[in-house]
C-alpha cells in the first residue's frame, strides 16, 4: 500500500500557487494572438466608418451614372430627331419639335409635321437667278448689284 503523505499548510499553499501559475501560463499560451475586446471594438468601429464612407461613395457614383446615362439617351434621341428631320426634308429647327422616344415614333411625328407644313420647299441659298420665287430672285439680283 501506498503511504499517505500529509502536507503542511505552507506546502499546500506553495503547490496551489504553482498550479495557478501553470494555469495562467497555459491560458496565456492558449489565447496568444487574440485581441482584447477594446481593440476589437475599435477595429469594428473603424470598419463600420469605412463601410459607411464606401456606401455613400457608391450611392454618389450610381447617381452620377444615372445622370450620365440620361444625358447620353437625350443626345441619342436628339441625333435621331435631326437625322429623321433631314431625311424628311424638314428644316433643321424642326427637329426640336419632333415627338417620340423611338425612331419609329419620331419618324411618324416628322411625317405628320411634313404634312402640316405642306409641300413647299425651304429656300436654298444655291439657287441660280430665274429659279425660285420672284422675291428670292429680286434679293439675289440686288445683292449682286451691291457687290
Amino acid at each position: 500500500m501506498a503511504e499517505d503523505k500529509t502536507f503542511t499548510q505552507e506546502e499546500v499553499n506553495k503547490l496551489v500557487g504553482q498550479a495557478r501559475l501553470e494555469g495562467k501560463e497555459a491560458g496565456r499560451k492558449e489565447f496568444e494572438g487574440w485581441i482584447s475586446k477594446e481593440e476589437l471594438d475599435k477595429q469594428t468601429s473603424s470598419l463600420s466608418d469605412q463601410i459607411k464612407a464606401l456606401t455613400d461613395e457608391k450611392t454618389n457614383l450610381q447617381t452620377q451614372l444615372t445622370e450620365k446615362n440620361g444625358q447620353i439617351a437625350k443626345y441619342e434621341i436628339d441625333s435621331v430627331k435631326t437625322k429623321i428631320a433631314r431625311e424628311c426634308g424638314l428644316p433643321y429647327g424642326a427637329a426640336d419639335f419632333l415627338q417620340g422616344d423611338s425612331e419609329e415614333t419620331i419618324r411618324q411625328s416628322a411625317e405628320l409635321m411634313k404634312g402640316l407644313m405642306g409641300t413647299s420647299q425651304q429656300p436654298s441659298f444655291n439657287q441660280e437667278p430665274g429659279n425660285g420665287n420672284a422675291a428670292d430672285v429680286a434679293w439675289k439680283e440686288l445683292a449682286k448689284n451691291i457687290l
